[in-house]
């Protein structure tokens, strides 16, 4: 046999390798490389996992980009799916306290959502959103108004118009602890909003000048967010209050406590933004008053007296000037009528006037006695009857539009707690008594310790207690502090 030359041998057998398909198998499979997908199109795959993989052959399908590598993919600067607001089905169902509703029909059963139904100031800019958040804030923007079925009450409230309403009138009510209007919007998505405010003007000057607006996050005893407004400005127009984060459940209450009166009328809230971290509050500035003209005695039992009559909140006497005064000579029992009273007693004829109305005194020339001439429409408008301090506390007993007559204590300390309670029908009668036959009286209180003193406001003609009357008014009132320090949380 003719020997094959083993040179050429091995040459035919390294063309053979060259030119002889590879076969498909497991360990080619792991060498090829995949070229990577565009961006978008991993997202549109990473969605459609479940799917696809079910219906698409396997030996004809694309590998499908798993977790890890989109998160590889957005490590080199490609964008990440943007996170959508949380679903308010996340939230457990509860519902906020339910106080008593306000008397009468509500005209709209439900809060509504509106669009633009008063056009408002320009809302300030959105906060600002952090990297990568998501699209547009969904456009949110609910009005509760007082006769909504999101409006309820506690306490004494009543309907009235005082201008500058929205919706043609508003809810209001007395100085007084108890008096507190809640606000619940129903909220379709938790997130941050800018609430605002609208409150009715103040014909009467006797609203509260730092009224209280608590922002509850959520249902349940949590940190609040407290803000204050002065309701004798800015009436008939929206305010804002600030923004902060709420929960589909979030509402908002507003009182006055003793300050003055204190209104609601109808309450706004703008959808912000999903975050729901704490944002620093823009509350509305409420300016306090103050004055270096102190008022003189004359001004102190005149202008001062009908100021504390009718209820009024500003700090001084310029909320009833001094019309007019004019000197003159008094039958001193005519103008003073009290037990030893004669002869004559030289003082001043003065006129002291408040919205549309007008109350004259006569005052005496060393501004001991001052007695009262009421016009008829005084008794129907005044609201303070008793006022009285002793240490650090003070009381006071207001009659209500409805007829109540309501005790009201607290420290001096306008921040510490206080207390307001009914009054007993006796004790009403009693009071009546003193109301009708004496004018301001004010007399010490040395039968407890700390001593103290207390003012009764009536509308009778004398000036100077009796003594039997003098001991009855003086155990009342005693009793009447005592039971409203005791009450005090």
């Amino acid at each position: 046999m003719r020997r094959f030359p083993v040179g050429l041998l091995l040459i035919a057998v390294w063309l053979i390798g060259c030119t002889a398909p590879t076969q498909p198998g497991s360990a080619a499979v792991a060498s090829s490389t995949i070229p990577a997908a565009p961006t978008a199109f991993i997202l549109h795959t990473v969605a459609a996992t479940t799917s696809a993989a079910t219906h698409t052959p396997a030996a004809t399908s694309t590998p499908v980009p798993s977790a890890t590598a989109v998160n590889a993919t957005a490590t080199l600067g490609q964008p990440t799916p943007a996170p959508l607001p949380p679903s308010p089905t996340q939230l457990p169902p509860s519902a906020p306290p339910s106080p008593t509703a306000l008397p009468g029909p509500s005209d709209t059963p439900t809060p509504r959502v509106a669009l633009t139904p008063v056009p408002p100031p320009p809302l300030p800019s959105s906060p600002t959103s952090r990297p990568g958040a998501g699209p547009t804030a969904p456009n949110i923007d609910i009005i509760v108004d007082n006769r909504d079925s999101g409006f309820s009450t506690t306490g004494h409230w009543f309907i009235g118009d005082g201008g500058q309403s929205y919706g043609g009138d508003c809810a209001w009510a007395p100085r007084g602890i108890g008096n507190i209007a809640y606000v619940k919007p129903a909220l379709p998505l938790r997130g941050a909003y800018e609430i605002f405010a609208w409150w009715c003007g103040d014909p009467n000057g006797d609203q509260a000048e730092r009224a209280q607006i608590q922002v509850y996050p959520t249902v349940g005893r949590v940190a609040t967010f407290p803000v204050y407004v002065n309701l004798q400005e800015n009436a008939g127009q929206w305010r804002s209050l600030g923004v902060y984060p709420l929960e589909t459940n979030g509402f908002l209450s507003i009182d006055s406590g003793l300050h003055g009166n204190v209104v609601a009328d109808a309450f706004r809230f703008v959808y912000r933004s999903p975050e729901r971290t704490s944002i620093t509050p823009t509350p509305l500035p409420t300016p306090i008053l103050w004055s270096n003209h102190p008022p003189s005695p004359l001004e102190q039992l005149t202008a001062g007296d009908l100021s504390a009559r009718l209820g009024l909140t500003r700090r001084f006497y310029t909320a009833s000037p001094l019309i007019v005064s004019q000197e003159t000579t008094f039958d001193d029992c005519q103008a003073f009528p009290r037990d030893g009273c004669g002869g004559a007693r030289p003082g001043w004829r003065v006129r002291v006037g408040h919205r549309q109305m007008t109350v004259a005194y006569r005052v005496s020339q060393d501004y001991r006695h001052v007695a009262i001439e009421p016009p008829p429409d005084l008794a129907g408008r005044q609201s303070l009857y008793l006022y009285g301090s002793q240490g650090a506390r003070f009381f006071r007993v207001d009659r209500y539009p409805d007829d109540v007559w309501m005790l009201s204590a607290a420290p001096l300390d306008a921040e510490a707690p206080a207390t307001s309670m009914p009054l007993e029908a006796q004790v009403v009668q009693d009071l009546r008594e003193f109301i009708d036959r004496y004018g301001t009286i004010r007399f010490a209180m040395n039968a407890g310790a700390p001593p103290g003193e207390a003012t009764l406001y009536g509308l009778g003609p004398k000036v100077e207690l009796d003594a039997g009357d003098r001991g009855r008014l003086v155990t009342m009132i005693a009793a009447l502090a005592e039971t409203a320090w005791l009450a005090i949380p």
